[in-house]
C-alpha cells in the first residue's frame, strides 16, 4: 500500500513540474523568457542627444545558439542608428546568464512603420518568438513607439 502511494506522490510531483514548465512559458514555442521586456524596453527618448530615437533592449542568454534579428518595414522612416550590449551585474562574475542588447533607431522623416524582432536559432534558422513594435515618426523627425505586439 505505501509503495502505491509513493508511485501516485511521484505521479503527481511529475505532472505538478510539467504543468508548471508549460504555463511558465519555458516551452521553445512559446518562450516567453524575458527575452524581450515589451514593458520596460522602450525607451521614447526626450533628451537632445538622443532626440528622434527609439530604443529597444533584447535579452539572450549567454551560450546558447539563438539571436534577435530585426527588420524594418519601411527604411526611409525609420533607420538603425546602433547597438550595443548592456553589463549585466547580476552574473555574480560567473561566465554566461542573460545578456541585454540596446538597438537604437532614429526617425528621418514623418510616417508609421513597423520594426519586427525575431528571435532564431542560430543552427536551424527557426523562429522561436517575435515582436513588432509600430513607430510612428512626427514632422520633426521625433520616433515614439505607439504599439507593441
Amino acid at each position: 500500500m505505501n509503495l502505491k502511494i509513493a508511485i501516485i506522490i511521484i505521479v503527481l510531483l511529475v505532472i505538478s513540474g510539467i504543468s508548471i514548465y508549460l504555463l511558465g512559458g519555458n516551452n521553445k514555442k512559446n518562450n516567453n523568457n524575458n527575452n524581450s521586456d515589451i514593458n520596460n524596453n522602450i525607451n521614447n527618448n526626450n533628451d537632445d542627444d538622443k532626440k528622434g530615437k527609439v530604443e529597444l533592449v533584447y535579452k539572450i542568454n549567454a551560450g546558447i545558439p539563438f539571436k534577435w534579428v530585426y527588420e524594418i518595414e519601411d527604411e526611409s522612416i525609420v533607420k538603425f542608428e546602433e547597438s550595443y550590449q548592456i553589463r549585466n551585474d547580476n552574473n555574480d562574475g560567473r561566465s554566461g546568464g542573460a545578456i541585454e542588447t540596446k538597438y537604437v533607431f532614429k526617425g528621418i522623416k514623418e510616417g508609421t512603420t513597423t520594426i519586427t524582432f525575431k528571435y532564431i536559432s542560430i543552427d536551424s534558422k527557426e523562429v522561436y518568438e517575435v515582436y513588432k513594435h509600430v513607430v510612428k515618426v512626427d514632422v520633426y523627425n521625433n520616433a515614439t513607439i505607439i504599439d507593441n505586439n
